[in-house]
């Protein structure tokens, strides 16, 4: 773990099975609450706010930057977005009545990447431009943060992040993650892989994702070199070279690996998927980047088709505990339902998207996932409030 790492999840996490936990398997993964770190890290964030305050005017209101990814072709608004906004705002709203930051109002500067590494830099680069811009939350993507990182370690605002790849910043005291790194969840996934002992395992991924090239390198290491890497050229859109995805399968089909990890996210694993399907190759199939549920959504295929696996984990885990439950049931009227929608502002080729399932079920594990993610930026912003305090 990075010296800047700090893991805020708790509960039991293992291999998951079809979109169902596999309690034959032992639990592999396990995030603990370390109230020693988080005081730690208040301490810490506290000094880098001391440095940041007394450069502003004291009649101004606080910023805080909130860097957010909507889907790349704009044709949907995330439900994870939605919640994000919702729950910080109402975060900062609180902090406000409380009497906002040593008396000064907090205000939220919102920035959509929309998954795009050159939008990243500019919204970075604008955010830092705010004279009265004392931190910043988001970026969760490790490609596009290592385009941003040194230009935020230089300014010395604080950001509170969920980039896994946790070398990408260790040279900036100001910079830290709430995600789990790679090295911590590939070290879980390479004792399971040493105890299997395979012997032919492949990995299939996008050239130049930091996150995946990272993963592909430590189960490499693992396995005691075994795997074969395939690689697609990442062209910006997620989608699959047919030429490379016609070689890919036919030299999966010819080496008939044990298992597959696949790290192309859910909807070009999912086409990726349906092709290999028939094409004649099966083969279990170990979720990297992406989440098996979309992806048994859109293959359309039966679970007996692919054996499919993920580390047991959508969002943060553990979020749904008593607590969170009793406060759903003690706000009623509150919102706690994020779905997907379609986005009238997106270009042609949305009109033909099928508009996503509505779900009414707060308890929905789709639901679940956006509800953990804007609680847990909403968290972010209240360590800032108390380190700054």
């Amino acid at each position: 773990m990075g010296r800047n790492v700090l893991e805020l999840n708790s509960g039991p996490v293992g291999p998951e099975a079809n979109g169902q936990l596999n309690k034959s398997w032992p639990a592999l993964f396990s995030f603990k609450r370390l109230w020693a770190d988080i005081v730690a890290l208040v301490l810490i964030v506290a000094c880098q706010f001391l440095s940041v305050f007394a450069a502003h005017a004291q009649d101004q209101a606080f910023r805080v930057g909130v860097f957010l990814s909507s889907d790349r072709d704009r044709c949907f608004s995330p439900g994870i977005v939605k919640s994000i906004r919702h729950f910080t705002r109402q975060r900062a709203d609180q902090i406000n009545a409380a009497g906002g930051i040593n008396g000064r109002k907090l205000e939220l500067l919102y920035y959509d990447d929309f998954e795009d590494i050159e939008r990243t830099k500019q919204n970075v680069a604008t955010a830092l431009k705010e004279k009265d811009m004392i931190a910043m939350i988001g970026i969760s993507s490790s490609t596009r943060a290592a385009a941003v990182v040194d230009d935020i370690g230089a300014s010395e605002i604080p950001l509170i992040s969920e980039v896994s790849r946790s070398d990408l910043f260790e040279n900036h005291a100001n910079i830290y993650t709430m995600a789990p790194t790679v090295l911590d969840e590939v070290g879980t996934v390479g004792e399971w892989l040493r105890n299997k002992d395979f012997s032919n395992p492949a990995f299939v991924g996008f050239a130049g994702n930091l996150y995946s090239e990272q993963y592909a390198e430590q189960l490499n290491q693992a396995s005691g070199n075994r795997f074969q890497n395939f690689w697609f050229p990442d062209k910006g859109d997620f989608s699959l070279d047919p030429e490379v995805q016609r070689s890919i399968i036919e030299q999966l089909k010819e080496r008939q690996p044990e298992i597959l990890f696949l790290s192309i996210y859910s909807g070009p694993g999912a086409r990726f998927l349906k092709e290999l399907h028939e094409a004649g190759v099966k083969v279990p199939v170990f979720v990297v980047l992406g989440r098996i549920r979309t992806i048994q959504n859109l293959i359309k295929l039966s679970p007996a088709d692919f054996e499919l696996y993920a580390l047991a984990r959508e969002g943060v885990p553990g979020v749904f505990n008593e607590r969170l439950r009793t406060r759903i049931w003690e706000t009623p009227r509150q919102r706690w339902i994020f779905n997907d929608s379609l986005n009238l502002g997106g270009d042609e080729s949305c009109k033909n998207k099928t508009p996503p399932d509505q779900n009414t079920r707060i308890d929905d594990r789709v639901n679940q996932r956006s509800v953990g993610r804007g609680i847990q930026y909403s968290d972010m912003l209240s360590l800032i409030a108390d380190a700054a305090l």
